[in-house]
């Protein structure tokens, strides 16, 4: 009897500190990208540092769940996923030749599956507050930093043009899913715990922050969520009142935000020779139209605008990615052999501008099999949200609205599931869906 609770209590102290030390990468994870985006705005050639970070969390990761003490299920479930990644890889390095973009999409997808199946075991809910409280929270200080940053002339502006701000991170759409994901995640965990003064002082802050960042996707996501809140705590008649109330701080708050450039008097943002890399969405039609002489900083609505009036609504929505797509498809999908269709090509052999839709892309570089292993925690956070709405249909109508935002994301803006940025988000995100579906099945039992 001693020898096994001994045996126990060296179980318990080596799930301790597996934890600790796989919060101490996720907490890490947005100053890494920060430090990573630092070094290459300097022009410091050391490769990626957030690669190098995430893919030795990736292995940490790897080996707690393979350690019996850990995860024994789990380790079998995500050698399901590796096992399809691994074909894929392996086809495309006999297709092309090479493989290295393929292994680095194959991390992003991998870790995120890793981070769920290892937080997904029964013991893991003691760590609650720090997996939906303290991480949301210090992914939201971090990156909000950073937007400040961007908008003051310290770090890259969001656009070229100077719009919008992403400080040191690389990746400025990224960012805007990682900024609507954090809050999403936060908002519902406090949803029903934090009173109106604080959820109005939330919404207004984080409204200005998702502003100034600059993206069409953080601000009408945002709003979407703000909105889908008020439906949920205020949808009684007495209470409606709140609901509207919530929606118009958070937009007088937008409006103030675009106001910024203005009150910040007019600052100019630094160069960075080494930023054309960051222009991802047909930038370059709109550089030239606000570069001119010395004109107020352009704001948010003035590229909106732009865009609207040379391209159309269309064009606007979609950022240029129906182009993309037609350019792909022509070069590309179209000479798809039936293997390519269900592998993919890779990341190497799709040399061309990326789509910026996940679905499409993904299919293009790892096919059929690469959108069920990349869609995974999507498909989790939607199983989930039916699950509930047996039990209790307003919580699963707000989770499945949450759920449906995030795949419009996906589909329209992309960056969401084939993310380096925001890939801990999206697991942390399935994994509080996983959360209150236990919790809605045991409180109708």
């Amino acid at each position: 009897m001693p020898r096994e609770q001994h045996a126990n209590n060296h179980e318990v102290v080596m799930r301790s500190v597996a934890d600790k030390v796989v919060l101490f990468f996720l907490f890490g994870w947005p100053l890494i990208d920060v430090i990573n985006g630092a070094v290459v705005y300097y022009g410091y050639d050391i490769g990626s540092v957030s690669a190098a970070y995430k893919t030795l969390f990736f292995l940490v990761l790897m080996l707690f769940l393979i350690v019996r003490s850990v995860g024994e299920k789990q380790t079998q479930k995500i050698s399901l996923f590796l096992s399809a990644i691994v074909l894929c890889v392996l086809y495309h390095h006999v297709s092309s030749g090479v493989n290295t973009e393929s292994i680095s999409w194959a991390v992003r997808a991998l870790l995120a599956i890793s981070i769920y199946f290892y937080f997904l075991r029964d013991n893991s809910y003691g760590l609650r507050k720090y997996l939906y409280l303290y991480l949301p929270v210090w992914y939201l200080l971090v990156a909000g930093f950073n937007v400040v940053l961007g908008n003051i002339g310290i770090g890259e502006p969001q656009y070229s043009n100077g719009v919008g701000g992403k400080g040191f991170f690389i990746a400025g759409n990224e960012l805007s899913f990682f900024l609507l994901a954090s809050i999403s995640i936060l908002m519902l965990a406090i949803v029903n715990k934090l009173k109106y003064p604080g959820l109005t002082l939330l919404t207004f802050v984080a409204s200005v922050i998702f502003t100034l960042q600059g993206t069409k996707t953080t601000l009408a996501g945002f709003l979407c969520i703000v909105s889908f809140i008020s439906i949920y705590l205020y949808i009684k008649p007495l209470r409606i009142f709140k609901g509207a109330g919530l929606v118009g701080v958070a937009l007088l708050a937008v409006v103030m935000a675009m106001k910024a450039p203005d009150w910040m008097g007019d600052l100019t943002v630094s160069e960075n020779p080494s930023d054309s890399s960051s222009i991802s969405v047909a930038e370059a039609e709109i550089a030239d139209a606000s570069v001119v002489e010395q004109k107020p900083k352009p704001t948010v609505l003035d590229r909106w605008q732009h865009f609207a009036k040379e391209k159309g609504i269309a064009f606007l929505i979609l950022s240029g990615r129906s182009e993309f797509w037609d350019k792909a498809y022509d070069e590309k999908v179209r000479h798809f052999s039936p293997l390519d269709h269900v592998l993919g090509i890779g990341g190497e052999a799709f040399d061309i501008h990326r789509i910026e839709m996940d679905p499409l892309d993904i299919f293009v570089v790892y096919g059929i099999l690469g959108l069920f292993v990349f869609y995974f925690l999507m498909y989790r956070m939607f199983y989930c949200s039916f699950r509930i709405l047996r039990y209790s249909p307003m919580e699963g109508s707000l989770l499945l609205a949450v759920s449906l935002l995030f795949l419009l994301v996906s589909i329209v803006a992309g960056h969401v599931v084939n993310s380096g940025v925001s890939s801990s988000v999206l697991a942390i995100a399935a994994l509080y869906y996983e959360k209150r579906r236990n919790e809605s099945v045991m409180v109708s039992v």
